[in-house]
């Protein structure tokens, strides 16, 4: 289960630590349903929470320069969790 995904940097991209932390819930979701500990309920209940989590985006300007993750990658890899979690919950 342990992948390595690198993001590239981008101005005006998606705060690191908004990032960061959103893909530990989703791993973590991962692991509790791997380990079979997770109710369709609290499953249900963990990923609005997850979807509600912030991705703020760096302000770019004269002043400062914001480089967060690439809006793009970020989007497609938190897409392909969910795409994992959906299709482990409907094995």
């Amino acid at each position: 289960m342990s992948e390595s995904v690198v993001f590239s940097s981008e101005r005006g991209g998606y705060n690191k630590e908004d990032v960061l932390k959103k893909v530990e819930a989703y791993t973590a979701v991962l692991v509790m349903l791997h380990d079979s500990n997770m109710s369709l309920m609290r499953l249900n209940a963990e990923l609005e929470r997850i979807r509600s989590m912030p991705l703020r985006r760096l302000k770019v300007g004269f002043i400062s320069t914001g480089s967060g993750y690439s809006v793009k990658q970020t989007d497609d890899y938190l897409s392909q969790m969910e795409d994992k979690i959906n299709r482990f919950t409907y094995l």
